[in-house]
């Protein structure tokens, strides 16, 4: 679903685990998409749902993943983790 938003952060770390990445590391990312790369809102929402949504299906099922991904996407806002 969210491939090219996630594929876009594995290039930019290269050979760094994402499992690694801290919440500090994960701002950086999304100011450097909003400042650098000049991206838009709906670009950067895609890159925190995808990172968001992958986090999730790592650590609870499928399917609770879904439903809170969904209850997300009535918000139309920014949130920086």
């Amino acid at each position: 679903m969210y491939l090219a938003e996630f594929a876009h952060l594995l290039k930019l770390i290269g050979e760094h685990p994402v499992e690694g990445l801290s919440p500090q590391r994960l701002r950086d990312y999304f100011l450097y998409c909003v400042q650098k790369e000049k991206m838009s809102e709906r670009k950067i929402n895609g890159k925190i749902n995808a990172v968001f949504v992958s986090y999730f299906q790592n650590i609870y099922s499928h399917s609770v993943c879904l439903r809170l991904h969904s209850l997300l996407q009535g918000n139309d806002r920014i949130v920086y983790l």
